[in-house]
């Protein structure tokens, strides 16, 4: 769903361009969603006004849903061959709950994988988009606004995190920590997994966490023999690329970047 604007006419064009399937794509009259980023480009600490500390690299995003807030059930319920054909579907808070919900439903119907990107994280969230989700990831801020529970110490705090979005309901909860790596695990665990990260010198880290779950889905629907362990290292190393550059999309790696990523079987 994307606005009658200068904004929605050239991203639709970018998708196009980059070979995307555009088919369910709408043009509506309003303004096309759109995120206001600031990226601190010092190593000294940074306050804004509600008080967020920011070091080099890393952002804060202000998100105006636009023509976001138009995607309807009704519009899911279009698109129904197209999820009842697909390996994976993800889907992210930036579009009404309801309409997330609907899609989770369809899935549901079907053999496809659903992950949920709960970002912008929410509080009082509906615990049936928590159960209906195959995966649910989030990042350590989004998962201590949902989870109510103080994550201090990043990695041992997001491990409980974790294992309380599991009572919540989660099948399988994924928590991405930037350079501290990623937390993960089942109901049927004994306990979490951290997986570490080898740190790089990033840039700028937006956009990092949809290059995480666009890796995640790949490894996923490409390659269904590989373990969850597996697929999430693979996902973290599309995220390593995109932290070196700047911009959100255009910091995305090429397929010709990351072929020893992509067709390693492992």
């Amino acid at each position: 769903m994307h606005g009658n604007d200068s904004f929605g006419e050239n991203y639709l064009k970018n998708l196009q361009n980059h070979g995307v399937n555009t088919t369910f794509v709408k043009i509506i009259n309003n303004s096309s969603g759109v995120a206001q980023i600031a990226v601190s480009n010092e190593e000294s600490i940074i306050y804004d006004l509600l008080v967020q500390i920011y070091f080099l690299g890393e952002n804060h995003i202000i998100i105006v849903a636009g023509a976001n807030n138009e995607l309807n059930a009704s519009d899911v319920l279009e698109a129904e061959g197209a999820i009842e054909k697909a390996k994976v579907v993800l889907f992210q808070f930036e579009t009404p709950l309801s309409t997330t919900h609907k899609g989770l439903e369809i899935c549901a119907k079907y053999s496809c994988i659903s992950v949920v990107n709960g970002a912008p994280g929410l509080k009082n969230l509906n615990p049936e988009i928590l159960q209906l989700a195959d995966i649910f990831c989030v990042n350590e801020t989004e998962a201590e606004l949902i989870t109510e529970f103080k994550i201090q110490n990043i990695v041992p705090d997001s491990m409980k995190a974790a294992t309380k979005l599991v009572s919540m309901g989660c099948k399988l909860p994924i928590i991405t920590l930037g350079d501290k790596g990623v937390v993960f695990t089942t109901k049927n665990a004994a306990q979490p997994i951290h997986i570490p990260v080898e740190h790089v010198s990033a840039v700028d880290t937006t956009g990092a966490g949809d290059a995480f779950i666009g890796g995640l889905a790949y490894f996923l629907a490409k390659y269904e023999h590989l373990s969850m362990e597996t697929v999430i290292k693979k996902a973290c190393e599309i995220a390593k690329f995109s932290v070196q550059k700047f911009g959100t999309q255009t910091s995305f790696p090429e397929r010709k970047d990351v072929l020893t990523i992509l067709f390693v079987e492992s």
